[in-house]
């Protein structure tokens, strides 16, 4: 597998996944311990804290991304009724 990166803006969660530490519910614990479980085998994947306002750009893209599929369906709606 190629190199991933993972990338969370909560900085809690990123230095959990590090230091292994125990979290604040069983159900967080039980998350974070799948994650390192599937972190184990590719040695090349790294968890990287990303700030909000970073984050705020990819929403944005994804929200367009959004818009355009439901333009695409709308428009070919049109087309074939």
């Amino acid at each position: 597998m190629s190199h991933i990166i993972f990338e969370s803006d909560c900085k809690t969660i990123v230095d959990k996944i590090y230091v292994q530490k125990s979290g604040s519910s069983e159900e967080e614990d039980a998350i974070i311990g799948d994650f390192c479980c599937i972190l184990s085998p590719n040695p090349n994947s790294s968890v990287k804290f990303l700030r909000k306002q970073a984050n705020v750009i990819a929403n944005i893209l994804r929200q367009m991304q959004t818009m355009i599929v439901l333009l695409y369906i709308i428009f070919h709606l049109i087309v074939f009724l």
